[in-house]
């Protein structure tokens, strides 16, 4: 999200960049539940940059939900979502 932010709001060279942008974590509630889940990567995945297990379980999430509420769904998430 970091990158995101500073390359959509200054003027970055891409050759600046460290890395593609992964899904570091996520969280989610159903509504009237008091139960929040989350994944987050291990130190591992983080270090190799794979967000390919979480990222099944969230989409796992969003095929069993009639609604999802979410910040910049449809901007952002989503698009990386499918990457």
């Amino acid at each position: 999200m970091f990158y995101y932010i500073l390359l959509n709001c200054q003027n970055i060279n891409l050759e600046a960049t460290i890395s593609e942008w992964f899904m570091l974590c996520w969280s989610a509630k159903w509504l009237y539940s008091n139960e929040v889940m989350s994944r987050r990567l291990t130190s591992e995945e983080a270090l190799n940059e794979d967000d390919s297990r979480i990222v099944k379980d969230l989409w796992k999430l969003v095929n069993e939900a009639d609604i999802i509420i979410a910040h910049n769904a449809k901007q952002a998430d989503i698009k990386w979502m499918n990457t």
